[in-house]
């Protein structure tokens, strides 16, 4: 078997014991099994697609959410602003009556002299 070794990883040291031998093969392993979970996860389109797909409705909900709370805020908004105008309106048309009833009063008197 010919001995073949990554350019990124220097191969063991001749004088290595058993234990540190051990040691360096752990490491390998765990790095081996790491490169093929992030490769795994790369090429997994499926689950890659659910969590864009997730991440998008997640976004939506939330402007929507925001949505729905500044249009609460403008109904209330809406329904004060109605209620002054209302109130405008019948104070001037309080005020309307009140003048013409003057006015008839004042006519009334005058012709009465």
């Amino acid at each position: 078997m010919s001995e073949t070794h990554s350019p990124d990883w220097p191969p063991p040291e001749p004088g290595m014991n058993r234990d540190e031998l051990q040691v360096d093969i752990d490491h390998t392993r765990k790095q081996l099994a790491q490169t093929v979970d992030a490769l795994s996860e790369k090429f997994d389109l499926k689950s890659r697609a659910r969590n864009k797909a997730r991440t998008a409705r997640m976004t939506v909900t939330d402007v929507v959410q925001a949505a729905g709370t500044q249009c609460e805020r403008l109904k209330v908004r809406t329904e004060h602003v109605w209620h002054d105008r209302h109130l405008r309106l019948s104070l001037i048309g309080g005020l309307v009556a009140a003048g013409a009833v003057a006015a008839v009063a004042t006519a009334v008197g005058t012709r009465r002299r």
